[in-house]
């Protein structure tokens, strides 16, 4: 009995289905769109957008295509709503014709040429009945008029549609002869597009099939053009218009390397990510989608999977060369001023250049091309200049949630104020903030920029955060900074990632990296990443030495995978070294850097004086960490010693020069100097507000723009796998003369800057 159900209820199925497909019409004397449209029960919009030609008028004999899947309820004469026949379909100005190869589809194709489905359909009639088959030629059609929006308010609206990618086409009779410029045909194959009509008159016992194989085409091809044979046989006598398709040579389409078949790579001794990339030809962004897991860095024996290659790939290693990511609207020749080589060299070194030069692509430079610029981890750093990049007069609305909670204030007391000012640590950390901001804005404004804001206060609560999120129209905002609490920023991302809105967390790295999320403080993995690839990149001959706590063990193993041939020093009970462990192990010939890996205040001071003490007669010390803790800020952790060693560590903030032209407005303006706060308000400031007068749309210009910096604080986003993008920003300092100094690399040669006076 539940076979039998099954069956009707398959049967009914499939019985509707066919109820749906397509039927054509042969116009009559006197009919219009509209009476076609009520005897059909569609509306004129259905009949027009299968039919293009006809919104121009009808003409007797024309034969339409009827679709039977959107009928209107049966309805009287005078119920049936009529469509206002003001939808413009976009005609095409010109087809090419396209092979269907294997296992391609409607959709496929329709994305591959940059078109909709419908587009194809409309040109391509018999596919709204039928699936592709293996070896048939379409028409692609190809446009150059924009879709124009239906007032019919029941009609979906379509938005502007850009002119379709096409392929280069070079006609095959036009090859170019000896003592011509030779065209590498490898880059090409054979296709056909549309040359001309020929006339055939049909004879007795002729049919579609005898036709299409006489003239070396498809019976659907013949239907495509003579629209009548949809309906009907052939008639002894007719004309009809057979299409003549000329051969030609069509650009092949580059091999999406996501889709190719994949191979793996073992990482080897000196590669860096942008090597693999660069010989695989891969942006680095293509690369971290086929091994999600992939580090900032990636060591000696990694299995990484890549697009298979038909020849053994020499991946170049950082020894001899440095690398480059190719940013957008940059071209040959900028590039070759920029790094001062010639277009000949440049594509010597790079050959996949030949097929032009793309936004992502990683170039290669010999080393020794590399002198004089910004070289980090093998990478050249060239910093972005949003000011001279602006669209001028452009305007843009952000949000701030700063957690201010004023509602904890009696503002009727002028002594519960002070109180609360002088008591409060987030108080004062969101006036700070919030006082840095007030400078950014007028600084944006002196340029032409305008910026509208609106402030909320987030009480350093997610209720009150999703309280305000609910009853506020938040998608308006072109960008939102803040909340400053992880918790409370993880609620409002959500709440805004529906609509689109990039959201900024101006002081946590523990939050929740989604879609339109910015991470603007890097995490402790970017941080390590960054000072490991600084020792990497200048550590030479140098003596290498490990100190580490039970608490810091992960990160002692990265290292020594890192640094396979440094010494490691266990400290005793885990928290002391004797100056007898640590002198067997210094070097005199040699430089020393010692790395200590730990946040324990009696340690890290046991260790920085054993090391201070450890210097004598010829041996040179220098002491490293991979993550400045809070310990060193301890009274009992000596800056002397740090400085002594020349203590370098990585930093997400420099200390600024008081020279800045910021901390001169700053002080003029609230009679002293800015906090770290306040410096940090106006620098995210500034670099969100520029990338709006760059660019609305900020995530898809975030990686591309490049690193930017301002006072204390500079921003390189890179996209997360899981659509968030996160800051590399980071700082490498080192302690000389008791004071701060920053350290620049620059192509294997440290570079010290001070950063204060």
């Amino acid at each position: 009995m539940k076979k039998l159900i099954v069956f009707f209820l398959t049967f009914f199925f499939c019985a509707i289905t066919y109820a749906q497909q397509y039927k054509t019409h042969a116009v009559k004397e006197g009919e219009t769109i509209e009476s076609i449209a009520k005897k059909y029960k569609v509306t004129p919009y259905d009949i027009i957008k299968l039919n293009p030609e006809v919104k121009d008028g009808l003409k007797p004999n024309t034969i339409l295509i009827i679709s039977g899947g959107q009928s209107v309820p049966d309805t009287t004469e005078e119920e049936v709503p009529e469509t206002p026949i003001e939808e413009q379909i976009r005609e095409a100005t010109s087809f090419s014709i396209h092979k269907v190869r294997s296992k391609e589809t409607i959709y496929g194709i329709a994305r591959m040429y940059g078109i909709s489905e419908e587009d194809l359909k409309r040109y391509n009639k018999e596919l709204y009945s039928r699936e592709l088959k293996k070896g048939e030629k379409i028409q692609i059609p190809r446009f150059s008029t924009p879709v124009v929006t239906a007032t019919n308010p029941d009609i979906q609206t379509v938005s502007p549609v850009s002119e379709n990618k096409t392929n280069e086409v070079l006609p095959v009779d036009n090859m170019p002869v000896t003592g011509q410029s030779v065209i590498d045909t490898t880059k090409y194959e054979k296709s056909f597009v549309f040359d001309s009509f020929k006339t055939h008159k049909v004879r007795r016992k002729e049919t579609l099939y005898s036709l299409a194989k006489k003239y070396n085409i498809t019976e659907d091809e013949i239907k495509r053009y003579n629209k009548e044979l949809y309906a009907r046989p052939l008639k002894k006598g007719e004309k009809i218009q057979i299409p003549v398709f000329k051969e030609v040579l069509v650009k092949k389409e580059a091999e999406d390397p996501l889709k190719a078949i994949k191979s793996i790579h073992i990482v080897k001794p000196k590669e860096t990510r942008w090597g693999i990339a660069n010989s695989y030809g891969l942006t680095i962004f293509q690369l971290k989608q086929l091994n999600p897991e992939m580090g900032e860095i990636i060591k000696i024996g990694d299995t990484l999977i890549i697009p298979q290659k038909e020849t053994i790939i020499q991946v170049p290693d950082s020894d001899n060369f440095v690398f480059y990511e190719v940013k957008p609207k940059e071209t040959l020749y900028s590039l070759t001023r920029i790094f001062k080589i010639s277009n000949d060299s440049l594509q010597k070194y790079n050959p996949a250049l030949k097929d032009g030069l793309k936004a992502g692509m990683i170039l290669k430079f010999p080393k020794r091309e590399a002198e004089g610029l910004n070289v980090q981890n093998s990478l050249i750093v060239k910093k972005f200049s949003l000011m001279d990049s602006i669209k001028p007069m452009s305007t843009s609305t952000i949000a701030y949630f700063i957690p201010f909670r004023l509602e904890a204030i009696d503002f009727r007391s002028k002594k519960d104020i002070e109180r609360n000012i002088e008591k409060s640590r987030n108080l004062n950390v969101a006036l700070d903030f919030y006082t840095g901001v007030l400078i950014a804005l007028d600084s944006v404004k002196k340029l032409g920029i305008s910026v509208n804001t609106k402030i909320f206060d987030s009480e350093a609560s997610e209720v009150i955060v999703s309280d305000l999120a609910m009853s506020n129209d938040l998608k308006k905002y072109d960008a939102i900074i803040g909340p400053f609490m992880p918790s409370a920023f993880n609620r409002l991302a959500e709440h805004v990632r529906r609509d689109s809105v990039p959201a900024f967390a101006p002081f946590s790295n523990n939050i929740v990296l989604k879609e339109h999320v910015f991470q603007t403080i890097p995490s402790d993995d970017v941080i390590r990443a960054k000072m490991i690839a600084f020792i990497k990149e200048n550590v030479g001959d140098r003596q290498l030495i490990i100190i580490s706590d039970k608490e810091n063990e992960e990160v002692k193993l990265k290292l020594v995978s890192e640094f396979p041939g440094a010494k490691v020093l266990t400290p005793i009970e885990n928290t002391f070294i004797r100056l007898d462990d640590i002198n067997p192990l210094l070097s005199k010939e040699k430089e020393n850097w010692v790395i200590v890996e730990t946040n324990n205040i009696a340690l890290l001071t046991n260790v920085s004086g054993v090391l201070n003490s450890s210097m004598v007669e010829d041996i040179k010390v220098t002491m490293l960490t991979t993550k400045r803790g809070s310990a060193y800020d301890s009274q009992n952790v000596s800056n002397f010693h740090l400085s002594n060693l020349n203590f370098h560590y990585p930093t997400v903030d420099r200390v600024s020069k008081k020279g800045e032209a910021f901390n001169k407005a700053y002080e003029k303006k609230y009679k002293k100097l800015p906090s770290r706060y306040a410096t940090r308000g106006y620098d995210l400031t500034m670099d969100v507000a520029l990338r709006l007068a760059y660019s609305k749309n900020l995530d898809h210009t975030a990686r591309y723009i490049g690193e930017t910096e301002y006072v204390e604080n500079k921003f390189e986003y890179d996209k997360s796998y899981s659509g968030g993008h996160y800051n590399k920003g980071v700082y490498i300092v080192k302690y000389e003369n008791l004071e701060i100094v920053e350290v620049e690399n620059t192509n294997n040669k440290l570079v010290v800057e001070n950063t204060g006076n």
